[in-house]
């Protein structure tokens, strides 16, 4: 035996379909609109503050991390502004090198140098 529902239950239960088919299409697109962005690079020492600080510090600090001594890096990075590699306008040419070395020398992926040197994937990438 089935019980009937009457006109009036059809009519909320209707108008209750409608309300949830509204909530749940709506929350991801409020959600969108107010979620909270958190910063991803937060380390106190951007990637030119940290090259600095390597090259500031102890020279076997500094061998350990660009995988060769400071002498030789200052070296390789006057040869390539000699061929025309110029800082920019956000990046210096040691940290543009520190990047590449920081990747080779540990055999490191890209996300793991963003991580370090502070810079974005783009940055990385470049």
């Amino acid at each position: 035996m089935t019980k009937q529902i009457s006109p009036l239950h059809q009519a909320h239960l209707a108008r209750l379909h409608q309300v949830v088919y509204v909530i749940v299409n709506a929350v991801p697109v409020i959600y969108d609109q107010i979620k909270i962005k958190v910063p991803k690079n937060i380390s106190i020492l951007t990637g030119r503050v940290y090259v600095q600080e390597l090259l500031c510090g102890h020279p076997v600090t500094f061998s350990e991390v660009m995988r060769m001594r400071k002498d030789v890096f200052l070296l390789l990075c006057d040869k390539l502004k000699q061929t025309g590699l110029e800082d920019t306008k956000y990046m210096e040419v040691e940290e543009m090198v520190s990047i590449f070395m920081y990747i080779v020398g540990h055999k490191t992926t890209q996300r793991l140098a963003e991580n370090r040197l502070q810079r974005s994937k783009a940055t990385i990438n470049a």
